[in-house]
């Protein structure tokens, strides 16, 4: 086994058995078969461990109103009171 997939395995234990330590990972790879692999070894290790581990991929464009959340300018302009459109991280809280 290489040993860069074995240093990839390792981050993803460290992770599993200290998620909040961590508060996240980036990976940086492109979608394929190596990238699948790691993320179902980091939900198999935290199912191991008794953990919920909320995995989202973002796409590296996305925007900062999908990401953070914002203003729902559609739903804000019906009910004339601000309404707020939770981004994709806010499911990561939960």
């Amino acid at each position: 086994m290489p040993t860069y997939w074995l240093t990839c395995l390792h981050v993803a234990q460290l992770i599993a058995l200290a998620p909040h330590e961590f508060g996240g990972v980036i990976v940086h790879a492109r979608s394929g078969p190596v990238r699948e692999r790691w993320m179902q070894a980091l939900e198999q290790l935290a199912r191991h461990h008794s953990l919920v581990t909320p995995l989202r991929k973002i796409p590296s464009g996305i925007s900062d109103e999908n990401l953070l959340g914002g203003l729902d300018i559609e739903a804000t302009i019906i009910s004339g009171k601000p309404v707020f459109r939770p981004g994709l991280l806010s499911h990561c809280d939960h």
